[in-house]
This record gives C-alpha cells, sequence and structure tokens, in this order.
C-alpha cells in the first residue's frame, strides 16, 4: 500500500483564492484616496477678458464652464465634462408667485445689536483668509470712471501698483476694460472654508 504524499498544492490555491479579494479591498481604497488628492490638488480656474470676449470657469482636466456674448447681446452658455463639449440652452421656468412677507413685529433688543456688531469684526479675518487661497495669476484693468479729477489722482496710483502680472491704468476717453485671471485649488478653499467656520463660530 503506498503512502499518500500531501503536496500541499490544494492549500496553496484556496490560500490565493482567498487573497485575492483581500487584494481588491486594498487597491479600491487606495485608489479612492489618489482620485480624491488629484482632485484637491487640480486647479480651478476663473477668467474674465471683456476685450477679449472671455468668460469662463474651468476645472483642469474636469469641468469646463464657458459664455460667449453673440452680436445680438444674447448669452450663449457652453460646458465641457472631460472632453465632452455641449452648448446648455436654459429652459423656460414658470413664473413663481411671490409669498407674503411675514413682518416681524418684534422690536430690534441690544442682544440683536451686539450681535449685529460682533458680526462686523469678524469680516476683517474672514476677508484675510478668503484672499490667502485666491491667486491672481493676471489681471489688467483699464479704468474712466468719468470724473478728470478723480481720473487724475488715480493715474499716478495705478502706475506705482502696476507690475509685471497686473497692470493698472487711467484714461479719459471712457474706455472700460477688465481681465483677470484668478486661480485656486480646492483643497485651499476647504482649508479657508474651516478657518471662516471657526471665526464664526468664536
Amino acid at each position: 500500500m503506498t503512502p499518500v504524499i500531501d503536496t500541499g498544492i490544494k492549500s496553496t490555491s484556496t490560500c490565493i483564492r482567498k487573497v485575492k479579494p483581500m487584494i481588491w479591498l486594498l487597491i479600491i481604497p487606495c485608489f479612492l484616496l489618489l482620485l480624491l488628492l488629484i482632485l484637491l490638488w487640480l486647479p480651478l480656474e476663473i477668467e474674465v477678458d471683456t476685450q477679449e470676449n472671455i468668460y469662463q470657469v474651468r476645472w483642469y482636466g474636469m469641468f469646463a464652464l464657458w459664455v460667449v456674448l453673440t452680436e445680438d447681446a444674447r448669452w450663449r452658455w457652453f460646458y465641457q465634462i472631460f472632453y465632452w463639449q455641449r452648448e446648455w440652452i436654459p429652459g423656460k421656468t414658470k413664473p413663481k408667485t411671490p409669498k407674503p412677507k411675514v413682518q416681524n413685529t418684534k422690536p430690534e433688543t441690544s442682544q440683536t445689536k451686539s450681535k449685529l456688531s460682533f458680526s462686523i469684526k469678524k469680516i476683517r479675518p474672514i476677508l484675510k483668509s478668503i484672499s490667502k487661497v485666491l491667486h491672481f495669476k493676471r489681471l489688467r484693468l483699464n479704468l474712466d470712471t468719468g470724473d478728470f479729477l478723480l481720473n487724475a489722482w488715480l493715474y499716478p496710483a495705478f502706475q506705482a501698483a502696476s507690475q509685471k502680472n497686473r497692470q493698472l491704468s487711467i484714461n479719459f476717453w471712457g474706455e472700460q476694460d477688465l481681465a483677470f485671471l484668478l486661480q485656486t485649488r480646492l483643497s485651499l478653499l476647504a482649508i479657508a472654508g474651516l478657518k471662516v467656520f471657526f471665526i464664526l463660530k468664536r
């Protein structure tokens, strides 16, 4: 009677079958985490150029939305999702009947006044935290205020404030021109949102 030798092939095959689902359980969360980090890192840009008729918002590689002003002063909306582009034609909405406003008969107390004055003090740190995450990569402003004395006063100030990526100028013949490229990231916006949240909670 020949002895039966256990080669262990069956046991290794069963182990491999058990390991495969575990590998997928590790790959899927890692892939989702990597995708989230990429989305947080991709820059968001807002570009406006009144001279070149550019009005658009884009999220690199993901989404874009832009508006084209036609000759008959109509706005045409376009959007892009990945590499798929299409024109968006907003549908007609039914006019909503206005709801009657309920008048507040309660007199304004000193407590509400203190809340308003206290909230005004928070505006400066909120604006400061938001301005840190918004970066103007390009800014061009050509302005005519319509007031000759104000234009003359702003002319040297605009010349002194102008830099390589920031061009400010004053004209006296009625031209109004604005162009800027504003860039930020979702991660920076999330951090700024947390700062604003904690500022409002104080």
